[in-house]
């Protein structure tokens, strides 16, 4: 009986195996500023009120997709998510701190595989109505074709502008470019290996060698 609770645990175990070690990263993207300098919707009438001077803010509703690059123009169809924020009210020129008004900034898009090498950042921004419809506003994009560890820094402009920032992350015991390479550090009483930072790739310690730093020197 024994004998088959631990075969069964074994399999169990080896069945999850290859689900665990397939790419477990993040993408994120942290806004910085947006600015809608005339205070106006895409129809060139003001957010607030229809004069020729625009005595209110916008307010703006940010709707960020991160999709494959060359997709179609839109924000309904993402293939690595959506995220949506509730309206940032009365305010044209928006300088962001680690929210985006409900949402953590930067934004998180998770990944249980390797991630891609390259992606479109597609940020919709409307301005809300309470009692009619959303008044388009604009549509920004920019396709990031090198993931980094550190983040990099893009400025979009079209009829507003917007500064936000892209980086990757990998999860916990997940290494290199796309999250794919994992390695699991050596108990501390054996002291075997360390991980190299960026490849995952086993760093012997002094007194180990081989090609997994299995083999111990002899002194």
């Amino acid at each position: 009986m024994e004998g088959r609770i631990l075969l069964s645990t074994l399999s169990l175990i080896y069945f999850l195996l290859p689900a665990t070690v397939q790419g477990d990263g993040m993408i994120k993207v942290r806004f910085k500023e947006f600015e809608n300098k005339e205070g106006k919707a895409a129809n060139g009438h003001c957010c607030d009120g229809r004069g020729k001077f625009c005595p209110g803010g916008c307010d703006h509703v940010f709707k960020i997709c991160l999709d494959k690059p060359n997709g179609e123009k839109s924000v309904e169809n993402c293939a690595y998510g959506m995220k949506q924020a509730e309206p940032i009210r009365n305010v044209n020129r928006i300088p962001f701190g680690s929210k985006i008004n409900n949402l953590d900034n930067p934004l998180t898009f998770v990944f249980f595989e390797p991630l891609p090498a390259k992606v479109s950042v597609k940020v919709r921004i409307d301005d809300h109505d309470r009692f009619t419809e959303d008044d388009f506003v604009d549509f920004l994009e920019q396709r990031v074709d090198n993931l980094k560890r550190t983040p990099t820094k893009y400025t979009v402009s079209n009829r507003t502008t917007l500064e936000f920032e892209v980086f990757r992350e990998c999860t916990h015991n997940f290494y290199g470019h796309d999250c794919s390479a994992f390695c699991q550090p050596a108990p501390r009483f054996k002291n075997q290996y360390l991980c190299d930072p960026e490849t995952g790739n086993k760093i012997c310690t002094s007194d180990w060698g081989g090609v997994d730093c299995s083999v111990r020197k002899e002194t």
